[in-house]
């Protein structure tokens, strides 16, 4: 392997790298940021109830339920989000896997060829096991009760 290709590889396998953990970061920002939305929402939510003595008005009726259906639509926008960003981060995890595999093997001949031609490659699908078991459960069940506040406050009778 001469030196041209061998230092592109490794620059190659840095920037993969870097990309995933900037990956990771955004998703803990967005998770955070969803977080405090739905905190936001809830508290919104209940600070106007106990005003109201539990008898909302209808326009405090339809600014909570506009509030709660926007905050589960940012939800599931964030999930849409995260299995976007989970999907770049198997694409980095393949790029990474493949520079492994060349300077494992220290194979002689196109390995350019070899390692742009990504459709020729298996890529894993769908979520890992934290977003599977653990994220996306809990952003269903903040859709679901936010889903149902709304639907609560709307059928409220005033």
């Amino acid at each position: 392997m001469n030196d041209n290709v061998k230092n592109f590889l490794l620059t190659e396998y840095k920037a993969s790298w870097d990309m995933i953990l900037a990956i990771d970061n955004r998703r803990a920002t967005f998770l955070n940021y969803y977080g405090l939305l739905f905190g936001g929402a809830l508290t919104v939510t209940g600070s106007l109830l106990q005003r109201s003595h539990g008898d909302p008005g209808a326009a405090t009726k339809i600014a909570l339920v506009i509030l709660l259906t926007a905050t589960a639509i940012a939800g599931i926008a964030i999930i849409g989000v995260l299995r976007s960003e989970r999907n770049a981060n198997l694409r980095y995890r393949v790029r990474i896997n493949r520079i492994r595999s060349i300077f494992a093997t220290q194979c002689e001949g196109d390995l350019e060829t070899r390692y742009f031609d990504i459709e020729k490659e298996h890529h894993p699908k769908g979520m890992g096991q934290t977003l599977r078991r653990n994220v996306f459960p809990m952003l269903m069940l903040q859709i679901l009760l936010l889903t149902g506040c709304a639907i609560g406050l709307f059928l409220l009778e005033s």
